[in-house]
């Protein structure tokens, strides 16, 4: 960008500050710095406070397993994320990162209730690099890393395993550009000048993705099979993708994708998440479509031809499984769902049912798009075959409002009927009625995909 910038009549300055967000948008407001990158997240944390000073003008793009969360095989035999309730678990991570936001998301959408109510298992540092240090040195359980250290961990103790990672879920960590609106409303050519520089020096690295690597070792002390793979893991946007996926532009004839506002889904999906885990007010106003500004990427729309190769658009293939594969693919966990709820006397959802598998139905399409879904209906006690026919009813229920509702592939859902085989535990000093009335319930299992992805 720095050589490409000038022929477009700007000048560019790079900061590094080792992803100190909050201090960075401090800077950003006092005018220091006239356009930011950060994720999503850490802007509608930071940014409120400081009434967001700067509009969402394109974004950079996603993690697509470069973050994650691992763990010691021994500790985590099964390696899912229910695991994580064990006694004494330490996570390690670093604090006002994709790290923080990783663990809050993984304890707003799981059902992992002791992490929801503790923060005791909580082991902020300050630097990534101290991270990597304490799971070289196996000071700690599960450790919260990202590229490149995550791949230096993963080299380093091969008892390390993947517990959840970024690749697993869809609109969480995600990078943007964000613009001052006053710069952009007194620069409004440097501004243009700046994105094209940007996406021009996208678009020739995707096309040299040898030389992109080349220079990449040169800074990074990494082998190169290990850098390819590496980058892999992110998904980064170009003008297409931007316009079309991300702010919801009409696209032209024969494009090939269809119009799609990510960023709006991104931003009230991340907001969601930081209202449960209390890092925004459950009363804070955050309207998407007020910090998000499409003026520059249509100029640039009009400069370029928005055409996208054919097959650009991915999406994941479920095909049919037997039950004997369903059982072979890997838990993920259990989401931390409202009650769903069925009509007195029959197995109906109710009103107040239809709307929990309607939330549900917004994950699974715009946060969990590429994992499958076990659908485990459960009972109170009762009789053995009463009580498995009538959970295997519910679970079907739900997953054909999911299918005919909401175009979920039937394929990806799998009803399966618990009865009362799997009793939740009692809480302290839980009245029976109020036990009792918590074990008819359904739950949402997410699965690896398996097969054709």
């Amino acid at each position: 960008m720095e050589k490409v910038a000038p022929s477009k009549g700007v000048t560019v300055h790079f900061t590094d500050d080792k992803g100190l967000y909050a201090e960075r948008l401090e800077k950003f407001t006092r005018g220091e710095y006239d356009i930011i990158t950060l994720p999503i997240n850490s802007y509608l944390e930071h940014g409120a406070k400081h009434q967001f000073p700067g509009v969402i003008v394109a974004a950079v793009g996603s993690s697509r397993g470069a973050d994650a969360l691992v763990g010691f095989a021994a500790k985590f035999p099964k390696g899912n994320v229910k695991e994580l309730e064990g006694l004494g678990t330490r996570i390690v991570y670093t604090t006002d990162s994709p790290s923080s936001f990783m663990l809050d998301l993984i304890t707003s959408d799981f059902d992992l209730p002791a992490l929801a109510g503790s923060d005791g298992w909580r082991v902020p540092v300050d630097d990534i690099k101290v991270v990597l240090e304490r799971a070289k040195k196996r000071d700690g359980d599960a450790f919260v890393l990202w590229e490149p250290e995550l791949s230096r961990a993963l080299e380093t103790h091969k008892d390390l395993k993947v517990l959840l990672s970024s690749a697993s879920f869809d609109g969480y960590i995600v990078d943007v550009f964000v613009v001052s609106r006053d710069f952009l409303t007194k620069n409004g050519n440097a501004t243009l000048g700046f994105f094209e520089s940007y996406f021009a020096t996208l678009q020739h690295y995707a096309g040299n993705r040898e030389q992109m690597l080349d220079e990449m070792k040169r800074s990074e002390s990494m082998p190169r099979e290990t850098l390819d793979a590496m980058v892999k893991k992110i998904d980064w946007f170009d003008l297409s993708e931007n316009c079309l996926l991300q702010f919801g532009m009409e696209a032209q004839a024969g494009a090939g994708l269809s119009r799609q506002e990510g960023m709006v889904h991104a931003i009230t999906s991340i907001k969601n998440v930081l209202v449960r885990s209390k890092r925004l007010s459950v009363d804070a106003i955050i309207n998407p479509y007020t910090l998000i500004n499409a003026a520059v990427l249509e100029e640039l729309s009009k400069r370029s031809t928005i055409r996208l190769a054919a097959g650009s658009e991915q999406k994941v293939n479920f095909p049919a499984l037997d039950e004997a594969i369903w059982t072979k693919l890997r838990v993920l966990g259990s989401l931390n769902v409202d009650p769903v709820t069925f009509r007195a006397g029959d197995n109906l959802l109710d009103d107040g049912g239809n709307a929990a598998v309607d939330k549900i139905a917004e994950l699974l399409l715009h946060n969990y798009s590429g994992l499958r879904v076990e659908i485990r209906g459960h009972t109170g006690p009762g009789s053995e075959a009463e009580s498995l026919a009538l959970s295997l009813e519910r679970a079907e229920v739900v997953a054909k409002h999911l299918s005919l509702v909401h175009n979920i592939n039937a394929t990806r859902l799998h009803p399966v009927s618990m009865g009362f085989k799997q009793p939740l535990p009692r809480k302290p000093n839980e009245p029976t009625r109020a036990y009792n009335a918590r074990l008819p319930r359904v739950e949402f299992v997410l699965l690896e995909a398996g097969s054709g992805l």
